[in-house]
């Protein structure tokens, strides 16, 4: 049976005509197996540099998924009813040349049936850069399975949707503005709509590279302004949460404009004990910053 269901895939990909595209790390394939000995997923090319990773419910560790050819096999060794989710971890690739030529996913074979898994809650949404990301968590490399955006999701039993991207920031002193943080939200590649997701609540993570790249408050202020009346545009009838750099810059921005916008929530994390000596938090550092935020949410309700 050869089959590719929207309901899938994770909001990170979209539809073109009759396959499926994604430019983010931690994008996810989540469905029902019964009675499969394998899946295949059909590329359009091959992808190298591409890693993905795949765990099955009633598994706690994820298992690399072997990407040398254009069809990547998903031996099955448990023909019962389980739901698996494949993720992509990372891929070794130019910012702009990935936004520009995304991974295209053409078709999706097994010998067996394939279900989609519906969630009755509503997506979280968290925007941010690499750290939002969980680029270098480990020294082994991104992990997004390890970042605090699907740990809180986890923890909750909700969707999640990530649009970050590495090195982005709100002005054009951050090192990579591809794509642009305006434009990931309403893009999921270079010319490629954003499919449209009801979320209620958006957690934002930025900052941090512009800082480290010599903005201004000036700057940030401009930048952060014009940003926020996009976002509320972007999700209008979400609770928007903002999230002072884990370093701390702009604090006294974010204090400044959260006063233009009453539906916006700023959250500090001075508290949150992430270390300042490098741009990307670890492991044990994402697993607080989860913790904090679950903290702080349940004062939100």
């Amino acid at each position: 049976m050869t089959t590719l269901m929207q309901d899938f895939f994770s909001p990170e990909w979209a539809a073109v005509d009759g396959q499926y595209v994604t430019t983010q790390f931690g994008a996810t394939i989540t469905f029902q197996s019964k009675n499969a000995t394998y899946i295949d997923l059909h590329f359009e090319k091959d992808y190298p540099k591409l890693q993905l990773i795949w765990r099955r419910d009633d598994q706690t560790q994820w298992q690399n998924l072997t990407t040398q050819r254009k069809i990547v096999r998903l031996p099955l060794t448990n023909q019962d009813l389980h739901q698996y989710t494949l993720m992509v971890q990372t891929f070794d690739r130019d910012y702009f040349d990935f936004w520009h030529n995304p991974v295209t996913l053409t078709a999706i074979e097994t010998d067996g049936s394939l279900l989609p898994v519906h969630s009755t809650k509503m997506p979280i949404t968290f925007v941010g850069d690499s750290i939002t990301v969980g680029e270098s968590i480990r020294l082994d490399g991104h992990h997004p399975e390890l970042a605090y955006p699907f740990l809180v999701a986890q923890a909750l039993g909700r969707p999640l949707v990530n649009i970050s991207y590495g090195g982005t920031g709100l002005t054009p002193f951050a090192p990579y503005q591809v794509p642009a943080p305006i434009e990931a939200l309403w893009q999921v590649a270079y010319e490629v709509e954003r499919p449209r997701v009801r979320t209620d609540m958006v957690i934002v993570n930025y900052g941090t590279n512009d800082a480290n790249y010599g903005a201004t408050e000036q700057n940030f202020s401009f930048g952060l302004r014009m940003y926020l009346l996009e976002l509320v545009k972007r999700f209008h009838e979400a609770k928007i949460i903002i999230l002072v750099p884990f370093n701390g810059c702009f604090k006294n921005i974010f204090e400044q404009e959260m006063k233009r916008f009453s539906n916006i929530t700023l959250i500090s994390t001075a508290d949150w004990q992430i270390s300042p000596n490098q741009v990307h938090p670890n492991e044990d550092e994402h697993r607080r910053a989860a913790t904090f935020i679950l903290e702080e949410l349940k004062g939100l309700k």
